[in-house]
């Protein structure tokens, strides 16, 4: 006579329970140990946590700051254009102070390409010997992010 394998079929409510005992034990061992030795258990388990909790907040806080870095970039962008365009010859001593909404005035950024329409700056343009070309320093104040040096230019 044949042997016949019975599959066997799935059940969530097994699987639950399962888990639960599973739990249910893992419980009662952590309860068997000494005090101290939980207490020890309790401490690093909060400090694994607070760790945890500190890395997605840097991670989640760098995304804010790219994409913030990312409108000063468009920014810069646009006001080198502006002095190309004009034909604007600033220096390093005589930097070209141009206001956000000026650029924006003259289509020179758009709004869609500012995230954040609370933000207000500008931007800092002159000619740089070292490089040899016109350069531009951005610097924008918005609910979340402040260039560093804003204020010093304002």
């Amino acid at each position: 006579m044949k042997k016949v394998n019975k599959k066997k079929s799935f059940s969530f409510k097994k699987m639950f329970k399962k888990i639960g005992t599973f739990f249910k034990n893992l419980y009662l061992k952590f309860m068997a140990l000494p005090n101290k030795l939980r207490y020890i258990i309790y401490i690093w388990s909060v400090a694994v946590i607070l760790i945890l909790i500190l890395i997605f907040g840097t991670a989640s806080n760098n995304k804010l700051i790219d994409r913030y870095q990312n409108v000063e970039n468009i920014i810069n962008e646009a006001a080198l254009k502006y002095v190309e365009v004009n034909e604007i010859y600033p220096s390093r001593d005589n930097k070209l102070k141009l206001d956000v909404e000026v650029l924006k005035d003259l289509n020179y950024v758009t709004s869609k390409e500012i995230d954040d329409d609370t933000c207000e700056g500008y931007s800092l343009v002159y000619y740089d010997d070292e490089s040899d070309s016109y350069t531009s320093k951005t610097y924008i104040n918005c609910k979340k992010y402040t260039t560093t040096d804003y204020f010093d230019y304002k």
